[in-house]
């Protein structure tokens, strides 16, 4: 009797297991979509400025919906045991959420080709991320879990940039080269850190789970893997905008945030170091659980 009971509660905990990171998916991809609508808005008058708004928002809006697609198909398919039906609850959730996604950019901004390009990209992105439902409930939770903590680092270090940049050494009266020294270093720390961060809160959730070794290392790459193909999305839908921008303006050809190869290598270093720290906490635990095996 005891032990139908734990697993009525194991199970039922199971069902609910991703509905803390969809939360934070969904507030990182409404509070997006809020500010790139509030931007835009803000410029309609101006074709290239309206262009280059909605080129700089797109790696933020596909990588918060990448995040709550697989929220939503994690959530769907913790109800399925096996990975095929974990993976078309996960699909058909994602499709679903990325039509609606789509449809509301199409209000939102315009039914010009390239908004256009900016909605079907938004939309696949959803259904990248409900296809991540494939993977066991408790590595796709700790993964998202991590990947939120990622976008909040990002917005804090945002905040925080200029302070540490002048840490460094690249204040305004500065020369340019101590201030490129100083952009540079803050990149990499940054990019660093939130490795570290990442790997952190994946290793925070795993910690009572006790999974292969494998599932802490995919755990840790998660949120890096997001940025990646967020990226790869944001160069398939959004590269029309920015050629759009230069064509009509080329003075708004440098688009504010970090350029695509710096996003690139912020998502590269951030799932290097998320994947290596989680391996060997995940071999570390894998050693241990073999060594009590033994005494026992």
């Amino acid at each position: 009797m005891a032990e139908e009971t734990a697993t009525r509660a194991e199970t039922s905990t199971g069902s609910t297991g991703t509905l803390t990171e969809l939360y934070i998916a969904l507030v990182f991809l409404g509070t997006s979509v809020w500010t790139t609508h509030a931007t835009i808005n803000n410029n309609v008058d101006s074709l290239p400025s309206v262009l280059a708004d909605a080129a700089a928002a797109a790696p933020g809006l596909v990588a918060a919906t990448i995040l709550t697609g697989a929220g939503l198909g994690g959530a769907g398919a913790s109800r399925f045991r096996s990975i095929g039906g974990r993976l078309l609850a996960g699909l058909g959730l994602g499709l679903l959420f990325g039509i609606i996604s789509a449809a509301a950019i199409r209000w939102a901004y315009g039914s010009g080709s390239t908004i256009m390009a900016l909605a079907l990209t938004v939309g696949i992105a959803s259904v990248v991320g409900g296809a991540l439902a494939i993977f066991p409930e408790s590595m796709l939770g700790a993964g998202l879990w991590a990947t939120g903590w990622v976008f909040f680092a990002a917005v804090i270090s945002g905040v925080l940039q200029p302070q540490v940049i002048n840490a460094l050494g690249g204040g305004k009266g500065a020369g340019a080269a101590a201030q490129d020294t100083a952009n540079t270093r803050f990149l990499l720390g940054q990019a660093v850190v939130t490795g570290v961060l990442a790997a952190y809160f994946a290793l925070q959730k795993l910690r009572n789970e006790r999974p292969a070794w494998i599932w802490y290392t995919l755990a840790g790459a998660l949120p890096g893997l997001i940025l990646l193909g967020a990226e790869w999305l944001t160069r398939f839908g959004g590269t029309s905008l920015a050629d759009l921008a230069n064509i009509y303006a080329p003075d708004t050809a440098a688009l504010e945030g970090p350029s695509a190869s710096t996003r690139l290598q912020h998502a590269l270093i951030v799932l290097v170091v998320g994947t290596i720290v989680t391996s060997v906490a995940g071999a570390i635990a894998a050693a241990r659980r073999g060594s009590d095996e033994d005494d026992d």
